[in-house]
């Protein structure tokens, strides 16, 4: 008895794998450059202030409506971790379509202030009430600060008085009710700390999950630990 080395199994099997891999290929791809989308268009829009804008360091916004530092973004998008919860955020709410077809994805809402176009992009909307999805490598407990803002936003953005975030991670699943959107002074504070304060607002903000923090110049920057 002998082995075959190129028999028709191993030859099919190996045609599969490798149209598999393409498939594969190809889907991550895709991926990437949706995610990549909404980074795109945050490029300097006149009186545009994009959510998620609200939430994180100025700086990190003007380098990423900087075209000269594109390709950080894109890098930072192709990274593993990011790619994983994106892919389960993603996932998650095409689920949810399949489960309940008046499920809304990415929907886009914005709204007016003070001069300023408010924009935000919704990872699900159903029944008039926003929902997050989030992805998490260790077990959540309760809900992060800077989420909570964002569902408060979109609460804020669509006159809701309720709102969700759902946590996916390898521990479990935890749902969050929000029933208290920001008001209309909550949201001018931001937009003024947004303009006049141009440092990070998260004390971790710099040293773990910034795309832009070997390039950064700002004199708030805060070190890494040792």
């Amino acid at each position: 008895m002998r082995e075959i080395p190129n028999s028709l199994f191993k030859v099919l099997a190996v045609e599969e794998m490798s149209l598999r891999k393409m498939k594969i290929g190809r889907a991550i791809e895709k991926v990437v450059e949706k995610s990549l989308e909404y980074a795109y268009r945050t490029k300097p829009i006149p009186n545009i202030i994009f959510v998620h804008e609200l939430i994180y360091c100025p700086q990190r916004s003007i380098y990423a409506n900087d075209p000269q530092y594109k390709h950080i973004l894109i890098e930072n998008a192709e990274n593993p971790v990011y790619l994983t919860g994106h892919i389960v955020e993603k996932g998650v709410s095409q689920y949810m379509i399949e489960a309940v077809p008046e499920v809304i994805r990415s929907y886009v809402v914005e709204k007016e202030i003070i001069g300023y176009k408010i924009m935000g992009e919704i990872d699900i909307l159903y029944d008039h009430t926003p929902i997050e999805v989030k992805f998490s490598s260790r077990g959540v407990n309760a809900p992060y600060e800077h989420h909570l803002i964002q569902v408060k936003l979109y609460m804020w953005l669509l006159n809701s008085n309720r709102g969700e975030l759902i946590y996916i991670s390898p521990f479990g699943i935890k749902a969050f009710e929000i029933t208290e959107a920001l008001d209309d002074n909550d949201v001018m504070s931001l937009i003024t700390r947004f303009k006049t304060e141009i440092k990070p607002v998260w004390d971790w903000e710099c040293t773990k999950y910034c795309p832009f923090y070997n390039i950064c110049t700002n004199p708030y920057k805060k070190p890494k630990p040792i």
